[in-house]
């Protein structure tokens, strides 16, 4: 059951005993209580609602900035690699392999 249901049902089974005379007359102080629980529970799911659409949003925004950063990176990346040329050991400072020779393997010794 989910918690909209079980406010729901709640919400009938305080509708009903308010109803009643004689289920009200003796439940009364339980029922205010019991009625502002409903209330704050239904508050807090409200709440709880407009968090988790903050949250996506926030989880938008934050994939569109780290999208366009990491197309920033990539740009200056291939800017300090052409500055500096494919081959410079200097390159290693900024988070870039540089080309190397490759190495002749040994034969297989059987």
């Amino acid at each position: 059951m989910s918690r909209e249901q079980e406010m729901n049902d709640w919400g009938k089974l305080l509708h009903a005993c308010r109803a009643s005379h004689t289920v009200k007359g003796f439940l009364s102080g339980d029922l205010d209580t019991f009625g502002g629980l409903i209330r704050e529970a239904e508050s807090a799911l409200v709440r709880q609602s407009e968090l988790e659409a903050e949250r996506q949003q926030a989880t938008r925004q934050l994939n569109q900035a780290l999208a366009k950063a990491r197309d920033q990176v990539s740009h200056i990346r291939l800017a300090v690699r052409f500055h500096l040329g494919p081959r410079n050991e200097r390159l290693k400072e900024f988070g870039i392999t540089p080309l190397r020779k490759r190495r002749k393997r040994k034969a297989a010794v059987r």
